[in-house]
């Protein structure tokens, strides 16, 4: 082969190169960037065996608004309750639903931020016990403004044409300079190296979620509900809960536990949340699957919760897989017939040799 075509195999490969890269930076021209500004940091100093309150207020202008709390150091009960309760708890007429913190959904260090909107009344109180007798921890608690916007990247958009544009006239140019089985042989040996990196990326598989059904339960005061709930597809299975007020008990049992906890022989673990929580649906993790949402209203008004029911499950991209085998098939193909005269020769030369 003379070096005449060898550079020119050289620039078409060089020219694949260049418009799967310039592909890769235009497809990363615009992203969406998250930007927070500082609107308020307040805190509150629990000390040992005592308590201490937060109270966080919202209003319809702060949609974009965010908070995040952050325990100084180990851990605390916290409660949230709506004014009416708080003065009743102040009254020595209300017990408080406590919780430990930090659990799910809190940031030791305050990084994680969720939005005020969740918070459904307009004033709420967090209540705080600090059950250790030799240390106060702190409470901290940010608000900011949050709201994300589109970033272009004019680099990226400007580079990735250009080379996608070079990639196309070099390539093309290096074509017409050598043979037809020369140019066949590449376009063959582009299609493999293709499918195999389709097989590649896909041979992994990729997270998906849905919701499957959407449901609006009315909690009376002081009373429980349930909710059956039959899954007939395979994947995790979690309930997300919002209540439009006060606090709410929550807990997902099987079809056994829900019969002994009929019978009043059987208590299950509460988990006590306000606004919106996210509950485990799935026993068993099975593709058939009956279970219970029961939920507990402790307090002395009527509720309504919200209930969507989400499943997740993991599967590959079937059709980047198939479309991977294809490529190398057809690839593998053109390649044989590209060199079918040359092959023949070799196995006659062989053949010769014996």
């Amino acid at each position: 082969m003379s070096i005449k075509k060898i550079l020119a195999l050289v620039v078409m490969f060089a020219a694949l190169v260049a418009v799967f890269a310039g592909i890769s930076y235009v497809n990363n021209y615009t992203s969406q960037l998250t930007r927070q500004t500082p609107v308020s940091t307040d805190s509150v100093v629990v000390p040992p065996n005592g308590y201490g309150h937060f109270l966080l207020q919202q209003n319809s202008s702060q949609e974009n608004y965010y908070f995040s709390m952050s325990i100084s150091n180990g851990t605390l009960r916290e409660d949230a309750v709506a004014e009416e309760i708080y003065q009743a708890w102040l009254n020595g007429s209300y017990k408080p639903s406590w919780r430990e913190v930090p659990s799910p959904g809190w940031s030791q260090g305050g990084d994680d931020y969720w939005p005020l909107s969740a918070v459904s009344q307009e004033r709420l109180y967090y209540i705080f016990w600090n059950p250790d007798s030799t240390i106060s921890k702190e409470v901290t608690f940010k608000i900011c403004e949050q709201w994300t916007e589109p970033v272009y990247n004019t680099f990226n958009l400007g580079f990735g044409i250009f080379l996608i544009a070079a990639g196309a006239v070099s390539g093309l140019a290096a074509a017409f300079s050598v043979s037809k089985r020369t140019l066949i042989v590449v376009i063959a040996l582009t299609l493999i190296v293709s499918g195999i990196f389709l097989v590649t990326t896909n041979s992994q598989t990729f997270h998906h979620e849905e919701i499957t059904a959407t449901n609006s339960l009315a909690v009376p005061a002081g009373s429980c509900v349930n909710e059956s709930v039959r899954y007939n597809a395979t994947g995790f299975h979690y309930f997300m809960l919002k209540v439009d007020n006060g606090t709410m008990n929550s807990t997902v049992l099987s079809v056994e536990d829900f019969a002994t906890f009929s019978q009043g022989q059987y208590e299950p673990y509460w988990q006590n949340w306000r606004g919106s929580q996210g509950i485990s649906g799935t026993m068993d993790g099975g593709s058939a699957n009956h279970v219970y949402l029961v939920l507990s209203n402790p307090e002395a008004f009527d509720k309504q919760v919200t209930v969507q029911v989400y499943r997740a499950w993991d599967e590959y991209n079937y059709f980047g897989l198939i479309g991977g085998i294809l490529l190398i098939a057809v690839g593998v193909i053109a390649f044989y017939f590209a060199n079918k005269s040359q092959v023949a020769s070799f196995n006659k030369a062989l053949e010769n040799q014996e």
